[in-house]
């Protein structure tokens, strides 16, 4: 029986919150729903399907929210973009609609793996997109024209002097999961690998700072 109740309790967690996870419009064109909801487009809207299991993110937290507003203003055609904490895959997913030419999710969790692997068949986007298992510093340095980091502040804080070997001078850096009280910790430590804060967002209790990569201080001491 124990071993029953066990493996039962998953799928009334699921239940539940599947009764809660609604179609949810995350900024004014972009609309997240799961697979189990119909939902139509309108126009000048983008539509993404998100199966996000155990909650690894549906676009209804204010942290990814905010990201997505960010994203929205700096992702052009033709970037090429990293996303450090996949998740659900959301970020990485909605860079590829809005026209990004490549996009890297990385994740320490294999069941986020899965799950982002899953969306993205979902969302029927079989090319521009790879998903990765391992941390930041496993991942061979390039320079990508954008970085999102949706994560807590201590991973955070552990990855702000490897950024800017993912970063091409000029390039932007997306940080959320990050709550108000923590903003000078966050853009301290940042700024002193060579980024610049150029705008912060604020909802609820949660922040996003975007910050551009002025220069890289392994190359200036190598000179």
């Amino acid at each position: 029986a124990g071993v029953y109740l066990a493996c039962r309790a998953p799928n009334d967690w699921n239940a539940d919150w599947k009764k809660h996870f609604k179609p949810v419009k995350v900024t004014s064109s972009v609309v997240v729903y799961p697979p189990w909801e119909k939902y139509r487009a309108g126009q000048g809207e983008m539509a993404v399907k998100i199966n996000p299991k155990m909650a690894f993110g549906t676009g209804h937290h204010e942290s990814t929210r905010l990201v997505i507003i960010e994203m929205e203003k700096i992702i052009r055609p033709g970037m090429h973009v990293l996303d450090v904490g996949t998740g659900s895959g959301i970020l990485a997913i909605i860079a590829r609609k809005m026209g990004a030419e490549s996009v890297l999710g990385l994740d320490n969790d294999m069941e986020a793996i899965k799950n982002a692997t899953e969306n993205l068949n979902l969302n029927k986007i079989n090319a521009g997109v790879q998903f990765g298992y391992g941390e930041l510093e496993q991942v061979t340095p390039s320079d990508y024209d954008v970085v999102l980091a949706n994560i807590n502040k201590n991973t955070l804080m552990q990855y702000a002097p490897l950024c800017p070997q993912y970063l091409k001078i000029g390039g932007m850096l997306i940080l959320s999961g990050i709550l108000r009280m923590d903003e000078l910790d966050i853009t301290r430590t940042f700024h002193s690998h060579g980024f610049q804060v150029k705008k912060m967002n604020v909802i609820k209790d949660w922040l996003a700072v975007v910050m551009e990569l002025k220069e890289k201080a392994d190359e200036e001491s190598s000179n």
